[in-house]
């Protein structure tokens, strides 16, 4: 009900109001309040006599650190007068004056107490009570009706590289999705600031099993460069559905983008430079590159590439760097192919800019890997197992292999008896057979080529099955590694030991090795006899009979 609703009902029916005092709601601002800020209530009083009148608000529902909790005025722009008399269980403004035959606006400035309300919206009343001052009467007087926001509460930011409750080396474009939890944070309309950027993108989650809560994943919050030229943290603010901000002092950490400045190795070993040349395509020469902001050491995510695109796609990768400081990056192993490949460093999935260090690579020969074997276990660039003989050939693959001339392991161990490209890739794959070695050797592979330089291509090896030279019989597996016999152990094919899987285990006999000697929970032959076991036994047992085992 307004003020001039009231002014309305007190012409028409003003022999009914004069009776006593009456004071009617009239309206509140804002229209959904929020916990913990300033709101103002509209209270109407009709009188016909002048008189004054207390009025109170629930002591409970206040916050109590506002200065002032509650407070009131006949004008809504000043003059307001701090109520803080408790009473039965109110803050009470006291002798609030009405003039007699008016109709007096009472505004009240009160902030309501987070604690009570919670962190959801809120449809409640708030409690009046209106006495006659210096008197025992208390007027009838409805409520205040209230929609009650909480104030956001931020808990924590998650997204970059994430140390509770907040998150660190986020890239400055600003696309990473930060993950913000916490409580009043409204269903939809919510802003997000990382620092003084707004982020462009900001969806509500409902968390589940709760009502009326939500979690927010921002996007878009692109960065300045850092002054220190390194990082710098940024404060997070939430600001919910009705208009509040969070208060908390979460943080983000923002990376300055890579920078690439320079390049050494190859042609130019030790200063840094624009270009460098000649570099080996298969990783023989370390590549060291120059720059800034290459991330935390050991904290990052970082990619060293060379000729990829402006988003970090395409390329060559550096297989394994080594990072000394924040600035530099020391490739050691490639596989490369191209001319004046631009460098790029992608930290946090973010991609430094264009710039004009560029490497280019020899175009030479290179070997990628064998194979034709087993796989090795440790190394994809490799085969094993293969007969000491010769007699399985092996696929080698690579770049520029119609240079070579011939192929052979290293130490003089034994060469290919045959060189044959092949038909549709004879430039990229050769096949090797009749190459010897010695049983249980890993060796590199020596590339002989038609301009008389000799390649070792790292990492490329041929390992040699060892063979059991005494055969494994019918109940055993030679071990290529080793060289030994895995003899048979199951009720399938017998228990079986010995250099040749030939005899039987302790406690089984016959030939087949699958019968059991008798025996007890104490041993075979109750630990008091001695079985006859083995291919020829027969299961029986011998008792002892002696001092020193007993008579049986």
């Amino acid at each position: 009900m307004t003020a001039r609703t009231v002014v309305f009902l007190f012409l028409l029916f003003g022999t009914v109001l004069s009776l006593d005092p009456q004071v009617f709601y009239g309206d509140i601002v804002p229209t959904v309040v929020v916990s913990g800020k300033p709101a103002r209530a509209l209270l109407v009083a009709v009188t016909s006599t002048a008189t004054s009148i207390d009025i109170g608000l629930p002591i409970l529902w206040l916050d109590l650190n506002a200065r002032p909790a509650l407070a009131w005025s006949h004008d809504d722009s000043s003059g307001f007068s701090t109520c803080s008399l408790p009473q039965s269980g109110y803050l009470i403004c006291p002798s609030v004056p009405l003039p007699g035959s008016s109709v007096v606006n009472i505004y009240l400035n009160f902030v309501l107490t987070p604690v009570v309300f919670g962190n959801a919206i809120l449809n409640t009343t708030l409690a009046l009570l209106v006495k006659v001052s210096g008197t025992a009467v208390t007027l009838t007087v409805p409520g205040i009706p209230l929609s009650v926001a909480p104030v956001p509460d931020l808990v924590a930011v998650a997204g970059c590289v994430d140390y509770f409750p907040v998150t660190t080396n986020c890239p400055a474009s600003g696309q990473t999705p930060l993950y913000l939890f916490g409580y009043g944070f409204g269903p939809s309309n919510g802003a997000v600031y990382v620092g003084s950027q707004r982020a462009a993108s900001v969806v509500h989650v409902p968390l589940p099993n709760a009502t009326d809560q939500y979690y927010l994943i921002a996007r878009g919050y692109a960065q300045a460069n850092p002054p220190n030229n390194l990082w710098q943290e940024l404060p997070v603010v939430v600001t919910s559905y009705w208009g509040v901000n969070t208060t908390a002092g979460y943080f983000v950490s923002i990376n300055l983008g890579p920078q690439v400045l320079g390049v050494s190795g190859c042609n130019i070993p030790t200063l840094a430079a624009k270009q460098v040349s000649s570099c080996s395509p298969d990783g023989l020469t370390p590549i060291t590159v120059y720059g800034a902001n290459f991330g935390p050491l050991r904290a990052a995510s970082i990619r060293l590439l060379f000729g990829a695109n402006s988003s970090g796609g395409g390329g060559f990768p550096c297989l394994q760097y080594s990072q000394p400081d924040t600035s530099t990056l020391v490739c050691t192993s490639y596989r490369v192919q191209g001319q004046n490949l631009p460098v790029r460093v992608v930290v946090n999935g973010e991609v430094s800019p264009q710039s004009d260090v560029r490497v280019s690579f020899a175009a030479g020969t290179a070997v990628s890997r064998v194979q034709g074997c087993q796989p090795n276990p440790s190394n994809w660039r490799a085969t094993a197992l293969c007969p000491s003989g010769g007699s399985t050939a092996i696929t080698i693959v690579g770049v520029h292999l119609n240079q070579v001339t011939s192929v052979s392991a290293a130490s003089s161990q034994g060469s290919c008896s045959s060189l044959i490209p092949d038909p549709q890739t004879p430039d990229n794959v050769l096949v090797c057979s009749g190459l010897t070695g010695t049983p249980g050797a890993q060796l590199s592979l020596r590339l002989a080529l038609a301009t008389g330089e000799v390649v070792v291509p790292p990492n490329v090896t041929v390992g040699f099955a060892v063979g059991c030279s005494t055969g494994c019989g019918t109940y055993g597996t030679c071990d290529l590694w080793s060289g030994s016999c895995s003899c048979d152990s199951s009720f399938a094919t017998g228990f079986w030991q010995g250099p040749t899987c030939s005899e039987c285990q302790p406690g089984y006999w016959g030939a087949t090795c699958l019968r059991q000697c008798p025996s007890t929970l104490c041993g075979i032959c109750n630990q008091h006899g001695e079985c006859s076991d083995g291919v020829n036994g027969n299961g029986q047992c011998t008792c002892s009979q002696s001092s020193a085992a007993g008579f049986w």
